[in-house]
């Protein structure tokens, strides 16, 4: 947002850029992960699975992934699926490079439990992290 003549940001910008900052304080406010059980485990030389398990059923609709980053990016591509109280999985997104952070934003889903699957590395993955929103 450009400044005025004068070299002030104009009150609808800065409105517009409070109500965004509001927007996204809310939006990521509660990590419905923080008290969720995950395992990680190598499946192969290139493979992972990240399986989260909430306490009770969760709406999300955001996911944060994240690695570390310490020795460059390592995942090409990953899908994340979600299941429900029945149990089912349900494909809820995909991607390629993950890095330090991810977003992926979907519709609002009921689920139980998230998995994270790593279909393809550079070398071995190593533990991602995953926040829900």
């Amino acid at each position: 947002m450009p400044p005025t003549n004068e070299g002030l940001l104009h009150s609808t910008d800065v409105a517009r850029l409070l109500g965004m900052r509001e927007a996204l304080d809310g939006m990521f406010a509660v990590n419905k992960a923080a008290q969720s059980e995950q395992r990680f485990h190598v499946t192969g030389a290139r493979s992972a699975e990240l399986m989260v398990e909430f306490p009770r059923t969760e709406a999300v609709s955001v996911i944060r992934l994240g690695e570390d980053i310490t020795r460059g990016q390592v995942v090409a591509s990953y899908h994340v699926e979600g299941a429900g109280s029945d149990g089912l999985w349900k494909p809820v997104s995909r991607g390629t490079t993950i890095g330090y952070a991810k977003l992926d934003r979907f519709p609002a889903i009921s689920v139980q439990r998230l998995r994270v699957t790593i279909d393809d590395a550079i070398a071995e993955p190593e533990r991602i992290a995953l926040r829900a929103f």
